[in-house]
């Protein structure tokens, strides 16, 4: 083949003698250099050449590889055997040949120069390193080494020569390695700038390298499988091989990801993306057990490549993304790159529990997983998370058909939110929400629920009608309402059904509860009257006389009793059982919920002698000893015996 002029001249140079003397006439030396401009590596032997007129003549055998073909050889032992010693005239050398067979790297077991070699060339990359000749055929063997661990594009620009008595550096090339022969005589520092092998000592970041020289293993792939984007030359040795070391260990040492990422910083992890890539394969392969760092490094490099991973690294992801951190997953899902398909490919994935969990935990990402997964808002945890938007996450609910979210809102006692809730639902979803008893009895603030429900008053008919409200809650609304707010237009008073709930609350607001159903019996708006009277004539006329009922309640019933006369206004309890026995007679309620309006025959008695003062008082209560006599109990025949008396 025909090189390029520079290349031509630089292989006249180098095919000529190194020096003046040859330490093994018989094997000559090598000499390793490339020419770039020809993309080949020439990989050469020299020997003396005595039987030339000329004194000083040496023959070259020069092999010219190809820089492709370079990158697949392991051996040097097939390279060897390919060079033939010429003879004038010279037949044969001009012409192609092939590569043989290569049958594995071979080791280098018994150098004594093989770790400091290593240590000049690489811990101090920018120098020339010079070595002391010792036994021809070692030197060449550890030269030869030295050269095939490396990766590709380290190999094809590394220059060497394992004999020589003169630099065979130019201003512009300099040689990486070479050995000064015995025959420039006395030991001295031949090349002045040169790093000396011999004073360079072992370093234990190299211990892989040198004893990949010796017993060939795993390294030398990992080399040729990384360092092809890596531009910093040997510099970049001594970060390869922390590299390598880490990423053995990482299935056994977790924390071996931190000395990797370290090493990858070092390289410049921007360029060397073979190494990034087989990184981020490991760490993927470990993704549950690293830590912060490591999955960082994952993100960034997922972020960084473009495309997309498979569903299930995605999952993978996403769900160690939202392990370690919710908000930068919630970040994520807005975003548009590929961290953003990421994340939205694996919050489908995500259990529902888990999501709800690292949104209570950090509040803020609560739209945005709502947003992504709306079922999350039917779950009573998730609106435990506070502080919310709660405007913003009820936009994405329908007010007419989500009764989960409502049920999941008022059993997470989110009494401050009762106004966006009862906005979007109305007061009786709402109302039926807060006040089922398995919510009512476990809501902290019930009465700010209420207060808001009771500002919609003739929408509560239907919830209270439905008898399946807590006594809390419908003790609570009667406190928000004055008594004639919720119609009654037909049928049973909702306020006498939602009454029927069994269960006592405190004195106090029982007392005032039962007020409030007398003062709705009182007036005109109910349908029920004889059954509220019944349900509250004792508990009131008990706590008047007692002097307990609170000053709120007395005023609901006083507005509703008749004027008093000047000596009984003192005598509230005569006021309210004069205003009973009236309900009853005026309005001719039912007489057998008269005969039983009392549990105390004296109260009774005196009632029906209130009642028996007016002629329509006497036929009302002829109806209700018909009524009695009908009657099985014993507690209404001894009152019929009573009225018979006054009748």
């Amino acid at each position: 083949m025909k090189l390029q002029g520079a290349d031509a001249r630089t292989m006249l140079v180098l095919s000529d003698a190194s020096g003046g003397r040859f330490d093994d006439p018989e094997h000559g030396y090598l000499t390793g250099y490339p020419l770039a401009a020809s993309s080949r590596y020439v990989l050469a032997r020299t020997w003396p050449a005595p039987e030339m007129s000329r004194p000083g003549c040496v023959w070259t055998h020069s092999l010219l590889i190809g820089f492709a073909d370079l990158a697949t050889v392991s051996s040097a032992e097939g390279l060897l055997s390919l060079f033939r010693r010429p003879e004038a005239p010279i037949e044969g050398h001009n012409r192609q040949i092939f590569l043989p067979d290569d049958h594995g790297a071979s080791a280098v077991t018994c150098h004594p120069n093989s770790d400091t070699l290593l240590t000049a060339l690489y811990l101090d990359p920018g120098s020339k390193v010079q070595m002391w000749a010792g036994d021809p055929l070692e030197d060449e063997r550890l030269f030869l080494a030295v050269w095939l661990q490396q990766w590709p594009r380290l190999r094809r620009g590394f220059r060497f020569c394992s004999s020589i008595t003169v630099d065979r550096s130019t201003p512009t090339e300099a040689f990486d390695l070479q050995a000064v022969s015995v025959a420039s005589g006395p030991r001295r520092k031949l090349i002045s700038d040169a790093r000396l092998v011999e004073e360079a000592g072992s370093d234990a970041r190299l211990s892989t390298a040198v004893d990949d020289l010796r017993h060939p293993a795993g390294l030398r792939a990992f080399l040729r499988q990384v360092g092809g984007d890596v531009p910093r030359g040997r510099a970049a040795m001594v970060m390869l091989c922390q590299l390598y070391d880490a990423l053995e260990r990482v299935d056994r040492d977790r924390s071996a990801f931190n000395a990797a990422l370290d090493a990858m910083d070092a390289l410049g992890a921007s360029q060397a993306r073979a190494a990034r890539a087989l990184v981020l394969e490991r760490a993927l392969s470990n993704l549950e057990g690293v830590d912060d760092r490591a999955f960082s490094f994952v993100c960034d490099s997922v972020a960084a490549d473009g495309r997309v991973p498979d569903p299930q690294t995605s999952k993978r992801i996403g769900d160690v993304l939202w392990r370690k951190s919710p908000v930068a997953f919630a970040r994520s899902l807005t975003s548009e790159g590929t961290m953003g398909s990421v994340a939205t490919r694996s919050v489908t994935e995500l259990e529902a529990a888990q999501l709800v969990e690292g949104t209570v935990q950090n509040p803020e990402i609560a739209t945005t997983i709502a947003r992504t997964r709306p079922e999350v808002l039917a779950l009573q945890r998730f609106w435990e998370a506070s502080p919310i938007d709660f405007d913003a996450l009820l936009e994405r609910v329908d007010g007419r058909t989500d009764d989960g979210v409502l049920r999941a809102i008022a059993a997470a006692n989110r009494s401050d939110a009762a106004a966006q809730v009862t906005r979007k639902f109305g007061a009786a979803r709402t109302l039926e929400a807060i006040g089922a008893p398995d919510v009512a009895g476990r809501v902290v603030s019930i009465a700010d629920w209420l207060r808001w429900i009771a500002m919609e008053p003739s929408s509560l008919g239907s919830p209270l009608a439905s008898g399946k409200l807590a006594r809390e809650a419908v003790v609570g609304l009667a406190i928000c309402l004055r008594p004639d707010d919720v119609p009654n237009d037909y049928g049973d008073d909702p306020w006498a059904i939602a009454a029927r709930v069994g269960g006592i609350l405190g004195a106090t607001v029982e007392d005032q509860f039962a007020a409030f159903l007398m003062a709705r019996a009182l007036g005109r708006r109910s349908r029920s009257c004889a059954e509220l009277l019944r349900m509250s004539f004792d508990r009131v006329h008990r706590s008047l006389r007692d002097c307990s009922m609170p000053d709120e309640g007395w005023r609901l019933v006083e507005r509703r009793l008749p004027w008093p006369t000047f000596w009984d206004e003192w005598d509230r309890c005569e006021r309210v059982r004069r205003a009973m026995a009236a309900k009853f007679v005026d309005f001719d309620l039912d007489p057998a919920a008269f005969a039983r309006l009392t549990d105390d025959n004296a109260i009774f008695q005196l009632l029906a002698e209130i009642a028996a003062t007016s002629r329509s008082g006497r036929r009302y209560l002829e109806k209700v000893v018909k009524t009695i006599r009908e009657a099985p109990d014993d507690l209404v025949q001894g009152r019929g015996r009573i009225l018979e008396k006054l009748t």
